[in-house]
């Protein structure tokens, strides 16, 4: 009897640990935020070098459709005062064209060539913004946005 009994614990125990096991998922697929940055790998200053190509990653995510994300930046002029505009583009993409391909997650990779013309102590700053939907034509939209910088050494 009391073989049975401590086989019957033994066995629910295994169940138990089991079920409980299968129920916890790991959904870790690298996006922990509306924007992610990656690359460069810190969001206050990556000093850079003059005439390198620095690569950039980003991600995007949201619980909604994304409608475009785009990446703008602006080289600051040293010692000037500067309210800052962003008036050239890294990449803009537009992803609700296709409605029947609707996603919630883009991944932008490419890479920023820091001019040589740039004097050290330079800064190269970037503003990231992602505007995301219910629907392509809704109205209710949501804007997400992320800066980082380069100095130039």
């Amino acid at each position: 009897m009391r073989k049975i009994f401590l086989s019957a614990v033994v066995a629910l125990s295994v169940l138990a640990l089991f079920m409980v096991h299968s129920c916890s998922k790991s959904i870790d697929d690298g996006f922990k935020e509306p924007i992610t940055i990656i690359k460069p790998d810190s969001l206050t200053v990556t000093y850079v070098t003059k005439g390198t190509v620095q690569p950039i990653n980003i991600q995007f995510t949201t619980d909604r459709p994304i409608i475009w994300a785009k990446c703008m930046y602006e080289i600051d002029t040293p010692g000037v005062t500067a309210s800052y505009t962003y008036p050239d583009t890294l990449f803009f993409r537009v992803l609700d064209s296709l409605p029947s391909q609707l996603n919630n997650k883009y991944t932008y990779t490419g890479s920023y060539t820091v001019p040589d013309s740039v004097p050290s102590l330079t800064s190269i700053r970037f503003d990231v913004k992602m505007k995301a939907a219910l629907n392509p034509s809704s109205v209710d939209t949501v804007y997400y946005e992320k800066q980082f910088k380069m100095v130039v050494r």
